[in-house]
């Protein structure tokens, strides 16, 4: 066993090993990176998106944070329940999936009679759409490290879970900012496209919660 450890062949592959076995805990990352942007882009945006763009008046402009916070409240708290029906990866998936088709929507129909209502659905629905994101990324990112042993696997548990949270609070804090910066470089309804493309990205990803 010592000999085969150290032949050449083997050590040479030995961090191609390593990279494929963190590739899963990357995927983690950029799941939980890209939900966490785009609920730090509702909380920080949506007053202020549905008071310019859609020209709510400041009362009703703020139903749409309520609801982004009640529905996200709301979708945890049953989560568990459809997840152990139909698995997390295929839950998130479709949640994911349809927030960013509902919002994509919203932005379609901003500039309608129908704005304001279409906002504020379109915020509830990055709630109810990613509320569950965020813990099936941390726990699977458990998993992952739960199973590793050996120089050439997954970090540890702790490790790998603190890995992506990590990532989880860089895209709450850049999220806003990366919005406001496009909203100068061009305009705020075009800006929030992010939140499209980010949830899809979400939902894209979603078969590496199958850990």
């Amino acid at each position: 066993m010592l000999a085969e450890a150290r032949n050449p062949r083997n050590l040479r592959r030995g961090p191609n090993v390593r990279h494929r076995a963190n590739r899963p805990l990357v995927t983690l990352c950029l799941i939980c990176l890209s939900s966490f942007l785009c609920e730090g882009v509702a909380a920080d945006w949506s007053t202020l998106y549905l008071r310019d763009v859609t020209g709510a008046s400041t009362d009703v402009a703020g139903i749409g944070f309520v609801l982004f916070i009640g529905t996200m409240l709301i979708g945890r708290l049953v989560g568990d329940r459809v997840i152990g029906a139909v698995g997390a990866a295929r839950m998130v998936r479709v949640s994911a999936g349809t927030t960013s088709v509902v919002f994509l929507s919203a932005l379609a129909v901003a500039d309608t009679g129908i704005g304001t209502l279409g906002g504020i659905v379109g915020f509830g629905s990055i709630g109810v759409g990613l509320a569950c994101v965020v813990p099936t990324a941390i726990s699977a990112a458990g998993l992952l490290g739960a199973r590793g042993s050996g120089p050439a696997a997954s970090p540890s548990a702790g490790a790998a879970v603190a890995r992506v949270i990590s990532f989880g609070y860089v895209g709450w804090l850049i999220g806003p900012p990366l919005v406001g910066g496009l909203a100068e470089m061009i305009n705020l309804h075009a800006a929030m496209i992010v939140v499209v493309v980010l949830a899809a990205t979400v939902a894209i990803l979603a078969p590496a919660l199958s850990v």
